[in-house]
């Protein structure tokens, strides 16, 4: 069940009680992702305006690195497990829509391992409690896969190496729990890819024309749910 965006307009959502947006009539979209949704998220949340409430999941505020977990940056698919269970035991967020991704991380590999940082077994067995948290925690819960590596690009730049054979690997994985556990997904990976070659500003994130292209994307997908 891979949806994609269909318009640019955010469609009325059913409102869930959030202390976050206590105060506010409008529901609450909260994301726990990547540095990939760090950087697509500005656009995202002036699309939203007006709609929805925007947050996400904080942390160190003054996080430097893209690969830090401790801020924004949900990490790989163990750290959002954990922080999704942590979120339920405290109480505070009670999202209309959580929006969730993690995959980027999970297929890191360090030469000297020579192995994933979460092996794809692992990996179905975190979405599980995924899962199981999300829908807990929010009246609709969203999936976005994970966007594309250029091996060449992204293994010349870093002491860890990613692959696109992972990354369509752990989609798929994902894609089938989505699919079982009645949970849409928002084809981000295929989107992307189709935005051409001069899409990349560093190792693996993207440029800021390609983050707003994938903001409006999503927008449109969040008109539908």
């Amino acid at each position: 069940m891979i949806v994609g965006a269909r318009n640019g307009q955010v469609g009325t959502l059913d409102k869930r009680p959030s202390t976050e947006n206590q105060n506010s009539k409008l529901p609450l979209l909260y994301i726990v992702g990547d540095s990939i949704s760090v950087h697509y998220g500005p656009f995202l949340q002036q699309m939203v305006a007006g709609v929805m409430d925007y947050s996400r999941k904080k942390g160190d505020e003054h996080w430097i690195s893209h690969d830090d977990c401790n801020g924004a940056n949900g990490g790989d698919s163990r750290n959002v497990a954990n922080y999704l269970a942590s979120m339920l035991l405290r109480s505070t967020v009670r999202p209309s829509v959580l929006m969730l991704n993690c995959g980027l991380h999970d297929i890191k590999v360090y030469p000297a391992v020579k192995d994933r940082q979460v092996p794809i077994k692992y990996y179905r067995e975190n979405l599980q409690k995924i899962v199981h948290s999300g829908k807990e925690l929010a009246e609709k819960v969203v999936w976005v896969n994970t966007t594309p590596v250029d091996d060449l690009r992204h293994n010349r730049f870093l002491d860890f190496h990613r692959y696109n054979a992972d990354v369509e690997s752990y989609n798929l994985a994902a894609e089938e729990i989505m699919w079982r556990s009645s949970i849409p997904i928002i084809d981000l990976y295929t989107f992307t890819l189709n935005l051409g070659k001069d899409i990349y500003c560093d190792y693996v994130h993207f440029n800021e024309h390609v983050r707003e292209a994938q903001a409006a994307y999503i927008a449109g997908f969040l008109a539908e749910v």
